[in-house]
């Protein structure tokens, strides 16, 4: 089993790659990637045929790269030098980057859409539970954070609720609204995954941040999806008030009201784009 410390690492490299190549969505530009940097360069045709992937589909996912600066022009293909650096970071993660030119890739690298997506997600619920309070939030929270299916989120957060790396742990509690009362699966950090969270570099960032320390007393949470959702929702509240007591109240109130409401927009505003 992977040490808490590796796991870490191979977390933040992952995080840097996303940013050049979108794991979850852009899986044949991570598969031209691979090939590209094992290979060094081959021509359009050749890599259509070890892909096994329509020619229109390879030649949107290069366009993309090109206009990211990973992949050169012209024919034949290769990686630039920002290309190759994001290619051995991904290299030193997943350790099985090989290409068989015979058969396309190898069996192991199958394995790199699952490998990749549980760190990443790993690091994304570990930043949403570690700015929120008690440092649990209910899966339906994570579920927004990370566009995942429920199922889909326990089946890649299994293995860090285990005995022998165990970050997480998850729970069933029971939840009122209103006048209900509800069962809600819960995520919550152990204190092995608090030690991990504040070694991230976004705990930094937030414990550091004046901005942020005040998105997080009003919504409760310091993660970016979940900061924009429920600023969102407070502040398009908060005009439905305003627009009312501007109604009702005489008109130097009413005006005081709306001025008020306005300035206080224009200051979260701010506060939202300095700090996110």
């Amino acid at each position: 089993m992977r040490s808490t410390s590796e796991l870490l690492s191979r977390a933040l490299v992952l995080r840097e790659v996303d940013s050049y190549v979108d794991i979850a969505r852009g899986w044949l530009q991570l598969r031209i990637l691979l090939a590209l940097g094992e290979r060094g360069s081959c021509s359009i045709d050749e890599l259509v045929s070890l892909l096994s992937e329509r020619r229109k589909a390879v030649l949107d996912a290069l366009r993309k790269m090109r206009s990211k600066g990973l992949v050169s022009t012209g024919d034949p293909l290769s990686l630039t030098e920002l290309g190759l650096r994001i290619y051995d970071q991904l290299s030193s993660v997943l350790a099985c980057s090989s290409v068989d030119t015979k058969v396309g890739f190898k069996p192991s690298v199958y394995d790199i859409p699952r490998d990749l997506a549980r760190l990443f997600y790993l690091y994304e619920v570990l930043i949403a539970l570690g700015t929120s309070r008690g440092y649990e939030l209910p899966i339906s929270a994570l579920c927004y954070v990370t566009k995942l299916k429920p199922e889909t989120l326990d089946d890649y957060l299994e293995p860090f609720c285990g005995e022998q790396l165990k970050l997480l742990k998850r729970v069933s509690k029971l939840k009122k609204f209103l006048l209900f009362t509800k069962r809600v699966t819960v995520y919550k950090l152990t204190d092995e995954g608090v030690k991990v969270f504040h070694r991230l570099p976004d705990y930094v960032r937030y414990r550091s941040s004046s901005g942020a320390k005040i998105l997080g007393l009003l919504t409760k949470s310091g993660h970016p999806k979940v900061i924009l959702k429920r600023t969102s929702l407070i502040l398009s509240l908060g005009s439905a008030a305003a627009t009312i007591l501007a109604a009702v109240l005489p008109i130097p109130f009413s005006l005081i009201a709306v001025l008020s409401w306005v300035l206080f927009v224009s200051f979260i505003s701010l506060v939202i784009e300095v700090s996110l």
